[in-house]
């Protein structure tokens, strides 16, 4: 049964990160502001909302760099057998900011 749990890991993880980038797209836009604040401005939010500003042109649902950043480390250690190699992942956030 070694396969079974290995395989129930992986989906927790996998769903982790998924949670991870869903709650990093919602909170982009209210990024900063205290729940009293975003009540003010946006009402009860239920789904994706444009930023105020969209000074990046900004996708609502967009995930940030936060995200990006920690799917770089992620795609890093997973395809090097489970090792932190900081150049590895130095290349790999390279490619991202030049992207």
């Amino acid at each position: 049964m070694p396969e079974a749990t290995a395989q129930v890991r992986e989906d927790q993880f996998l769903g982790a990160l998924l949670g991870f980038a869903i709650g990093d797209a919602l909170g982009r836009p209210v990024a900063g502001m205290t729940d009293t604040e975003i009540r003010e401005r946006h009402g009860v939010v239920s789904g994706y909302i444009s930023s105020d500003t969209n000074e990046h042109n900004e996708i609502p649902g967009e995930i940030t760099g936060v995200t990006e950043i920690a799917l770089c480390i992620v795609e890093s250690v997973t395809t090097n057998n489970g090792m932190i190699e900081p150049e590895n992942i130095n290349a790999r956030l390279s490619y991202l900011v030049h992207g």
